[in-house]
Formats: structure tokens, C-alpha cells, sequence
């Protein structure tokens, strides 16, 4: 979907997760926010309206761990890192087609990338709605999995020189 909205000249492109918790009535309100600000990239947030989230403990607890720990490295609030609600600039859509492109999970760790490449980011206020489909893939021995590998990938990431991506 990335590489089709690239190569059809799209000049934004939003991302929702496909399992139901995404309410496509923010669909304007995100996109007005990505036109208006400047910013590059518009985060989503299930945290930041005083809404309740409704993710497994484990979960919410490596969602505000993950956030902390982006928060500290970027120095400005990051609430929700796992949002899989988004909204982009074609340069962000350029970048992340590249093939030196290669999250599986981008989340925080992907956040810190375009970060550190010159890309400014911004969450706004958006409720969550309780799954209505699929199956987290955080289950079993997973969120373990998924927990060491998003630290050692934000430890790459930082032994990494910044630099600003030129689309």
C-alpha cells in the first residue's frame, strides 16, 4: 500500500490497524492536523484525552515503558509508541519505502528513526474502541520476544549517526 501510494503521487497517506479499534470518524480531524501544523507524521494517541485503555496489563505496561523510554530520547511527550493510527507526508512514505526500511513492528523503535532523520512528529487525542477482529499478536512468549527486540533495536538505532532524510 505504501510503495502504491508513492508511485501514485499521494501526498498523504493514513495508516489505521485493521482490527476494529480505530474509529475512522478521526479520519478528518488527523488529517486536518497533518495539513495544518507542518509536522511530518500524526500519531494517534489512546492516552492522551484521559481515555481508557483497555489492553491487557502486560500490554499497557510495555506501551508506557516503550513511551517513557521514547519520551526521554527524542525529549518531547510520546504517549502511545504501538499506535497503529497514522497519518504521513510524502517524505515519510518516501523513506519508509527505501529498502534500508525494516521494521517489523513500527512502533517505538520506528518512531526514534524518523526522529533521528529530521522528521517531526505530533500526537493528538483519539478514543480507542475494544478489538472487533483478528488476534493480538502479542500473546504466549511473544511480548517477550517483541520486548527484547525493541530494545536492541533502539540500542542500534542510537549507536546509529543522526541524520536528516532529503527526499
Amino acid at each position: 500500500g505504501y510503495k502504491f501510494a508513492e508511485q501514485n503521487g499521494y501526498e498523504f497517506l493514513i495508516q489505521l490497524d485493521a482490527d476494529g479499534e480505530h474509529d475512522p470518524a478521526f479520519l478528518p480531524h488527523v488529517l486536518s492536523t497533518l495539513q495544518e501544523s507542518g509536522v511530518d507524521m500524526v500519531i494517534g494517541s489512546r492516552f492522551l484525552s484521559g481515555n481508557k485503555y483497555s489492553g491487557t496489563f502486560p500490554r499497557k505496561v510495555g506501551i508506557i515503558l516503550f513511551a517513557k523510554l521514547l519520551t526521554l530520547l527524542v525529549r518531547e511527550e510520546l504517549t502511545d509508541p504501538t499506535s497503529g493510527y497514522r497519518a504521513m507526508r510524502r517524505r515519510v512514505l518516501q523513506f519508509c519505502i527505501q529498502d534500508t526500511y525494516g521494521f517489523d513492528y513500527p512502533d517505538a523503535d520506528f518512531l526514534l528513526t524518523l526522529h533521528r532523520s529530521g522528521f517531526r512528529l505530533v500526537e493528538i487525542p483519539i478514543s480507542g474502541r475494544t478489538r472487533s477482529g483478528g488476534r493480538s499478536q502479542h500473546r504466549g512468549l511473544k511480548p517477550l520476544f517483541y520486548t527484547l527486540k525493541m530494545f536492541l533495536s533502539i540500542f542500534i538505532i542510537l549507536l546509529r549517526k543522526k541524520s536528516v532524510y532529503r527526499s
